[in-house]
């Protein structure tokens, strides 16, 4: 009977020591993310309000395509870091290039429809690209095959080259070949070689780089003695609709930043939201504002219906206007391959 009562005693004593036991509890942030800007109230930027500031969180392996991230970056714990930040960016653009999921050509037009790009996908698992032309505007030109000549191209043997306009601005010729390696092979990946063609404008950088770099990153146009721009940026995932949406906003202040066109004004704050679907990856809507030491301010909008002009489109084969510059731009190289000799 003892022994029994002194075994429920010490069974007791260690309940009771375990509820007094110390709980760790993580500390609550207790600084907030700066404001946009005092001079601009949240309804007229349309700017949301800043959730404290998040330590960065370590991305796990199987978040690199995108797995539980719409968890775990919310409007109440957004990615802050760089790293954070641009991962949600890959896994958009992975999304959005997913899309290209059969062979055949595939075009994309600027806004203006003043320059485009036609790729052809030879592989839509690897992205292989083996054959490409680029059409630019060209002022003072007339062509029967058209107002957008060819400025480049890539055969599918790996002959490339590029185009210039003759003097009488009615028609191209061939001034450059051999620009790229011909036995290297071309993925529509982040491991294009540089200015391949500009194919990352139209494909890759509207997802990523439009994204990450803004006008500020231009170092030529920041004074000499401007001191290191400060960026405060956030980015989370949430429900509209139907549709999972991708919000990154980044605002930028102690810019010293000249403008081209005038040379003593100075961009000294900017801010930039954009938004993305986050199952397709596509572009649904874009906001930027620049605040001038002069004291005004330029703001410039893009709505879903504008990036939709710029979403790429598939074809089979080459519509036949595009198809007649192909061959013209084709016929071309091959003679000045043949013309220097090169097989």
């Amino acid at each position: 009977m003892k022994k029994t009562l002194l075994i429920l005693v010490l069974c007791l004593v260690a309940v009771l020591s375990g509820c007094q036991r110390d709980v760790y509890q993580e500390p609550t942030p207790s600084l907030g993310l700066p404001q946009v800007s005092t001079s601009i109230s949240n309804d007229e930027a349309g700017i949301a309000n800043e959730p404290a500031i998040n330590e960065p969180i370590e991305i796990e392996p199987e978040a690199e395509e995108g797995k539980g991230l719409e968890l775990l970056y919310t409007a109440e714990n957004p990615a802050i870091s760089d790293e954070e930040v641009n991962q949600l960016l890959r896994v958009v653009q992975q999304r959005y290039l997913e899309g290209i999921d059969k062979i055949g050509w595939y075009a994309s037009y600027s806004m203006d429809r003043e320059t485009g790009m036609w790729l052809h996908i030879a592989d839509p698992v690897s992205k292989r690209i083996d054959q490409l032309i680029s059409l630019s505007s060209v002022i003072n030109y007339s062509n029967p095959l058209g107002d957008l000549p060819v400025l480049s191209i890539l055969l599918n043997d790996g002959k490339n080259a590029y185009f210039s306009i003759n003097e009488a601005r009615d028609d191209t010729f061939v001034s450059e070949i051999e620009h790229f390696p011909r036995n290297e092979v071309y993925y529509l990946s982040k491991s294009l070689p540089m200015y391949f063609f500009q194919v990352d404008s139209f494909y890759l950088s509207a997802h990523l780089d439009t994204s990450t770099n803004t006008d500020v990153s231009n170092r030529d146009l920041i004074s000499d003695d401007a001191a290191s721009p400060i960026l405060n940026q956030k980015a989370w995932i949430f429900q509209e609709g139907e549709r999972q949406i991708l919000q990154i906003e980044k605002h930028w202040t102690g810019l010293e930043v000249v403008q081209e066109q005038s040379g003593d004004v100075k961009t000294i704050e900017q801010f930039s939201r954009g938004k993305y679907d986050w199952q397709s990856g596509e572009w649904l809507y874009e906001y930027d504002q620049y605040i001038y030491d002069n004291g005004t301010k330029s703001e410039y909008t893009m709505t879903e219906e504008d990036f939709g002009r710029y979403k790429y489109q598939y074809y089979e084969n080459l519509p036949a206007e595009i198809q007649a510059l192909y061959d013209d731009a084709r016929e071309k190289v091959m003679a000045e391959y043949a013309k220097q000799g090169i097989n």
